[in-house]
């Protein structure tokens, strides 16, 4: 077939697709037109939504997976809306066991039986576009192949390009046309990574290095002989995700009466959970943008592990744009909070000026203008996060194209912690906690081995000198005082010099005691009392030892 009859039964197939989903949205009253606003404003504003749902739950996998990214932009969407829209199930028919073997032979030349110990052919997981099977490399090597459904992947392309003329029924009318064209162009980006397991490889390979370097993180191992753009095979871990232990736990109308044993477990697992999201997005290489309950392990030593959704990662200067803003707002700064938000964010002709939105950041207050309930006191650091996206977002502002996959990451993140924790801040705990250990990656980075090898030469020189140096000291003190008289009586240059040289060795040895201290505390960000105490009695000694040096 020539290529130009190819785009003639691709236009035809767009074209009764487009009449389609059309057909769907008006029988639950949702068209273009006119007659739209006519429709709109007779109906509830929170009917338009559920028929909304309703409507994107017919369409297939494309427009459900739309629905459920809106849910996330809390910055475009009222919180009802959110909560109408996140009710979308996440999971579709699971494909069959004989689409899937001719995938796998398709992609990876032989069936899955022929390269694997055992595998189930029934899928334990069976979501919007991939499918998960367990499977065994060995008697003791489980795994988890991921594999794309074959069946949807003549739907992406013509459903992604319905997106942009049926976009206007699916925002309010606050939005304007640059935030609409935003909010698709991230949902594009992020259903390619959801889709394409040769990207999320890449980030797998980059977060093993990340988990060698910070003990809280687990990456599972990737088998890259065993996957494809369309097969992923990773290491199986064992332990309970989050939602299992969400599962365990009572409703939300009975957690105050929860145990405080279990209360205080579940809290510990909500400030480890932001604690290793916060070091990723900042620190490390990559971050979950859905670190969704199914999607997190929680391993034994305290690990947590993301085991599956799209990945993204933050420039250097957005890290710092950011962390400046999240800083400000946990030391109540609206101004700071303000202008380092903006860094990141594009006006449009019709955005307020930067004066207005600060003035609006120094008014808010969350328990009157949020309609978000997080706490009991709506005063925690997400219903603040949320008011300033909503506000820069009325304000006209749009977000650059890395933010919004940060956005929707943390308010996931929030969304978590705070089933987890109702009652305690744990990401307001966890920033704080990420902040000691920021410092603590610098200072590693500071002794790096180049620069270390730099500090250790003069200090291996000073170590090879002290036999010498004894054997002369006993020299003198069997020739008499006179020879010691003598040897004192250098010159204040040569005093100094002497004196440089301990400080520098005494310096020397309370790096190598603070580095260990703090690989300790890179482990486990959440210090003891014994972790303290070894902390001030390193410090003590270091000033006690400076100040001997000082005035020999």
């Amino acid at each position: 077939m020539s290529k130009s009859a190819e785009k003639r039964v691709t236009e035809t197939s767009l074209k009764l697709r487009q009449q389609e989903v059309e057909q769907h949205l008006a029988r639950f009253g949702l068209r273009l037109g006119p007659r739209r606003l006519g429709r709109i404003a007779a109906r509830p504003e929170a009917d338009q939504m559920r028929r909304l749902r309703n409507a994107f739950g017919s369409l297939g996998p494309v427009f459900i997976a739309f629905g459920r990214y809106l849910s996330t932009r809390v910055d475009l969407l009222s919180a009802r809306d959110c909560l109408e829209l996140a009710s979308l199930p996440n999971r579709a028919e699971c494909s069959s066991f004989n689409a899937v073997r001719y995938l796998f032979r398709q992609e990876l030349g032989s069936f899955p039986e022929d390269v694997l110990r055992v595998f189930e052919e029934a899928p334990f997981v069976s979501g919007l576009f991939v499918q998960q099977h367990r499977a065994w490399l060995t008697d003791h090597e489980p795994i988890t192949v991921k594999v794309v459904h074959p069946e949807v992947e003549g739907l992406l392309s013509s459903d992604i390009e319905l997106l942009r003329p049926l976009a206007r029924l699916f925002f309010s009318q606050d939005c304007n046309s640059s935030q609409i064209e935003s909010a698709i162009e991230d949902f594009i980006v992020t259903l390619q990574q959801q889709t394409n397991f040769s990207l999320q490889a890449r980030a797998a390979m980059d977060l093993s290095m990340d988990a060698k370097s910070f003990g809280m993180l687990k990456a599972p191992r990737l088998y890259p002989e065993l996957g494809s753009s369309r097969i992923l095979t990773v290491e199986r871990l064992p332990g309970p995700s989050v939602a299992d232990l969400l599962k365990s736990l009572p409703s939300p109308n009975d957690q105050a009466g929860m145990e405080s044993a279990v209360a205080a477990e579940c809290y510990e697992v909500a400030h480890r959970l932001c604690v290793v999201w916060l070091r990723q997005a900042f620190l490390g290489t990559h971050y979950p943008v859905q670190p969704l309950p199914e999607n997190i392990s929680i391993l034994a030593n305290d690990q947590i592990a993301f085991t599956d959704g799209p990945w993204a990662r933050l420039p250097k200067d957005a890290r710092a744009n950011l962390w400046d803003y999240l800083i400000a707002v946990v030391t109540e700064n609206p101004d700071r909070a303000c202008s380092s938000l903006l860094k990141e964010l594009a006006s449009g002709k019709e955005s307020a000026g930067a004066e207005h939105l600060g003035q609006r950041f120094r008014q808010l207050v969350p328990f009157r203008d949020s309609d978000w309930s997080y706490s009991a006191d709506n005063n925690n650091l997400a219903e603040y996060l949320f008011l300033h996206w909503k506000l820069a977002s009325r304000a006209g502002y749009c977000p650059r194209s890395h933010v919004p996959s940060f956005y929707r990451g943390l308010f996931v993140l929030a969304t978590v912690s705070q089933r987890l924790a109702p009652h305690r801040d744990a990401l307001r705990d966890a920033l704080q906690s990420v902040r000691v250990l920021a410092g603590a990656e610098r200072f590693r980075d500071l002794l790096s081995a180049p620069r270390l090898g730099e500090q250790m030469d003069p200090y291996l020189r000073i170590m090879l000198d002290l036999p010498q140096r004894f054997d002369d000291a006993l020299t003198m003190g069997a020739d008499g005082k006179a020879r010691i008289r003598l040897q004192k009586s250098h010159t204040r240059g040569a005093r100094r010099k002497k004196n440089s040289a301990a400080i520098d060795v005494v310096l020397l040895l309370a790096f190598g005691a603070l580095m260990i201290l703090l690989q300790r505390f890179a482990a486990n960000p959440t210090p003891s009392r014994w972790f303290t105490a070894g902390v001030l009695m390193f410090a003590c000694l270091g000033a006690w030892l400076l100040r001997s040096s000082r005035w020999r």
